[in-house]
């Protein structure tokens, strides 16, 4: 959801940046390194994917897009990692699209955060 924010609110360039930085920090924590390309593959695709979120449309197919990026990227990294079908954790991919339903349900979210904004710089 960070990366379809700083899209609208920011140009691609700078929420690239912003994100890429994003997750980054997160190599301050123990996280695996799994998780962090994949949410870096998966920002690159939505703030591409995102060119302006002026219809419900847009956003379902950018959230559609991200779900299975981040799905095929972490079955890719664990494909290498395990070199056999039968012994993926399949359990995660729920989280997957819990993921693609919560950025679906973020586009309301997004006037939301845009109108105080916009009565701000007036």
């Amino acid at each position: 959801m960070i990366p379809i924010l700083l899209r609208v609110f920011h140009g691609r360039s700078n929420s690239l940046l912003l994100h890429t930085i994003a997750v980054l920090c997160a190599l301050l924590q123990i996280v695996s390194v799994r998780i962090i390309i994949t949410r870096i593959v998966a920002g690159m695709v939505s703030i591409y994917a995102l060119r302006s979120c002026r219809n419900v449309r847009r956003c379902l197919k950018a959230s559609v897009l991200v779900s299975l990026t981040q799905a095929s990227m972490y079955f890719a990294m664990q494909l290498m990692q395990n070199n056999s079908i039968f012994e993926i954790d399949y359990g995660v991919y729920y989280y997957f699209l819990g993921n693609g339903i919560l950025l679906v349900l973020s586009y309301p979210l997004m006037y939301v955060v845009e109108k105080p904004l916009v009565l701000f710089h007036k």
